[in-house]
């Protein structure tokens, strides 16, 4: 099938539930290297204090 498929990287640390703070859209696209992803596919949650939540 083709089409938009949306998915969300996120930390399994109990009580963090955010990403590293040094994770890269590439890290996620080299993760992913089947998928043909570029870095605009990759989208970077941030709370208040600019810390990456999820991708």
């Amino acid at each position: 099938a083709t089409g938009h498929t949306y998915g969300r990287f996120y930390t399994n640390i109990s009580g963090v539930g955010r990403l590293g703070k040094n994770m890269l859209k590439t890290d996620i696209i080299h993760y992913l290297d089947q998928c043909e992803l570029s870095l605009d596919d990759v989208k970077i949650d941030y709370n208040k204090g600019f810390y990456p939540m999820g991708a």
